[in-house]
């Protein structure tokens, strides 16, 4: 598979709001086979806890991705339990016995939760996706939040997406044979998944360095943008975002929902990248220098730029920066076809 159709599928997975085409379905119930694969299996456990993996086995690729995988490398299908839902990740392990950093790859979708709609197709990470991240250097992780793909439930809000990936992580730890190194997690997060990496990069003190696509900056951050807009230069989208966050939530900006679903600048101190299109109408530059500028009052390792083209740009110039970026943090990097 040529690197531009992978990218733009992953251009497409980190789409937000305004541009989500909502599509119906209902959930796919993923296998409850615990099961092992080349090494890898997982502990008996027999309770329905938070973070506890129900179970592990490989996916099966079509021929036109499985040829570009770096060797021996596996594509694995993780299941496990979160906020009593059955949620489903996806697993790249690279051959060798490592310990190998981990790579967390959080994709875009709803900010609001009780949405109805359950995502089976778009957006979500599939097998094909998860290949197209995959890396020799790093075990890549990609879960799919409740609502999403396999996973049970509806779509959350950016905290309950959290908790999905934290128990997920949970999970991926007791893979019995997988050596992940202490310290050494890197978050690449996507619009939504932007805000749900920053929060997770304040409570995991593994994380030491995160890449965020046209973040989603927090229900806080966004409703004082916004406020200071003029009235006629925010979008139907901002609009509709705004009177549905007073709606549901009030404008208590200091209340649970919207602390919890904020980025927490004060306790971020670890490299971020942030990219973001030029002209994209949903994260504007402005919206984002505004982020950075918060990020920067307590982090001096804060880069934030720009490329052409609108939500989440995808261009070979933008996979070069990505892939310098993370060499210059640590963390050995390479595309699958490159």
């Amino acid at each position: 598979m040529a690197g531009g159709t992978i990218r733009k599928a992953l251009a497409a997975v980190s789409l937000l709001i305004a541009a989500v085409v909502l599509l119906g379905g209902c959930s796919s119930q993923p296998s409850s086979a615990r099961g092992s694969t080349d090494g890898l299996s997982l502990p008996h456990l027999a309770t329905k806890v938070d973070g506890e993996p129900i179970g592990l086995k490989p996916v099966s690729l079509p021929a036109s991705v499985a040829r570009h995988l770096p060797k021996g490398l596996k594509v694995l299908s993780l299941v496990y339990w979160s906020r009593g839902l059955r949620c489903q990740a996806y697993l790249d392990v690279p051959a060798g016995k490592g310990p190998f950093p981990l790579l967390v790859e959080l994709h875009g979708g709803e900010i609001f939760s009780g949405d109805p709609v359950h995502y089976t197709g778009y957006p979500t990470i599939d097998p094909s996706i998860a290949a197209g991240i995959a890396t020799a250097h790093a075990i890549s992780f990609l879960p799919n939040y409740g609502g999403y793909g396999q996973s049970q439930g509806t779509p959350g809000d950016p905290y309950q997406n959290y908790r999905d990936v934290v128990n997920g992580l949970s999970a991926l730890r007791q893979i019995s044979g997988l050596h992940i190194l202490a310290d050494a997690t890197y978050l690449w997060g996507f619009s939504m998944g932007g805000d749900v990496a920053m929060i997770l990069a304040a409570h995991d003190r593994n994380v030491r360095a995160a890449e965020l696509v046209s973040p989603y900056a927090g229900p806080v951050a966004m409703m004082e943008w916004m406020d200071a807009q003029p009235q006629d230069a925010l979008t139907s989208g901002d609009l509709t975002d705004y009177a549905t966050m007073l709606s549901q939530y009030g404008k208590n900006l200091t209340a649970k929902w919207y602390q919890e679903n904020s980025y927490a600048y004060s306790s971020i101190h670890i490299p971020v990248l942030i990219i973001g299109g030029a002209k994209d109408p949903g994260f504007p530059p402005a919206l984002l220098e505004t982020m950075a500028t918060g990020l920067k009052r307590y982090d001096d390792q804060v880069e934030i730029r720009f490329f052409p083209g609108g939500h989440a740009p995808q261009s070979a110039a933008v996979e070069r920066a990505e892939a310098a970026w993370f060499v210059s943090h640590g963390l050995r990097f390479s595309w699958p076809w490159s």
